[in-house]
């Protein structure tokens, strides 16, 4: 390889390398805000944030985010661009706003902290995953888009996880404290295993959906209706362990489900209840 031609082909390769950039309110940092940060990074680039309170941000390209120790974030993050990792963040978002915005795709929000009094996180784009993250808001996550994954998270809400006209996703390994715990609505293939839910509303609802699994999770704490079944087909409902519901499985207009190897004991109505239902296997 001739010289020129050589050095040329090193710079283009140092120009396309990823990048650090430091956000810090002082002066050591190479930008005070998130907003400039990101408008100073490139594709593929890592925003380390120091500790201190931000304004919320639009993150527009594929980008690592993490916080430095305690980094609280007054404001909404709308997440549009795919591929973004956005890691350890206390976000409080002002007034109504949703705190958390996925409209990209293959993205992932992991170990954060989110706090509201309206919703927390709304998934409309596919393929993401919020992982090991803290929610107490009114509403927890709102997942439209196409598999989807909630795993190893804490939720405190009225409804915690609702699944919405949608295929595909994953809930596994969360605990749940909410009046609603995980609604799927008009969805398939959705997986909610290894979760714990207490509450005083309804555990998992399924509602005029098929071909869902539910299996391995544990519900207390006096539930109307720790696991109800309403208008849907071909669910698998299975080994789930329910303690002290009111009714424990409730199907009521639903077909063709297998039920079977869950145990529901101390509830005060029934263990199952099956009400213009037909051709399930229990």
């Amino acid at each position: 390889m001739r010289p020129c031609i050589a050095l040329l082909f090193l710079a283009l390769v140092a120009s396309c390398q990823a990048e650090t950039l430091v956000v810090d309110p002082g002066e050591s940092g190479d930008a005070k805000t998130l907003y400039t940060a990101i408008y100073q990074a490139n594709r593929g680039d890592t925003i380390l944030i120091q500790p201190g309170n931000y304004a919320g941000a639009v993150v527009d390209k594929s980008l690592n985010i993490t916080a430095i120790n305690q980094v609280t974030i007054d404001g909404s993050l709308d997440i549009n661009a795919p591929g973004c990792r956005v890691s350890g963040l206390i976000i409080k978002p002002r007034g109504k706003d949703v705190a958390v915005s996925l409209a990209g795709s293959d993205n992932h929000l992991d170990g954060c902290t989110i706090t509201g009094i309206a919703t927390a996180i709304k998934v409309t784009g596919e393929n993401n995953s919020i992982a090991d993250c803290r929610i107490d808001s009114p509403q927890g996550v709102e997942i439209f888009g196409e598999n989807n994954e909630v795993v190893r998270s804490a939720i405190s809400a009225s409804t915690a996880i609702r699944i919405n006209r949608t295929a595909g996703g994953n809930i596994s390994d969360c605990q749940i404290s909410a009046l609603q715990g995980i609604l799927i609505e008009d969805s398939r293939r959705i997986t909610a295993t290894n979760n714990t839910l207490s509450g005083t509303g309804f555990g998992v609802v399924l509602t005029r959906s098929q071909s869902n699994n539910v299996s391995y999770n544990r519900f207390s704490s006096g539930f109307v209706s720790a696991l109800d079944v309403a208008d849907s087909a071909g669910n698998n409902l299975t080994n789930n362990h329910i303690t002290g519901a009111k009714v424990g499985i409730s199907l009521r207009g639903s077909q063709s489900c297998n039920v079977t190897n869950n145990v529901c004991e101390r509830n005060e109505r029934a263990g199952i209840f099956a009400e213009g239902s037909g051709q399930n296997y229990l």
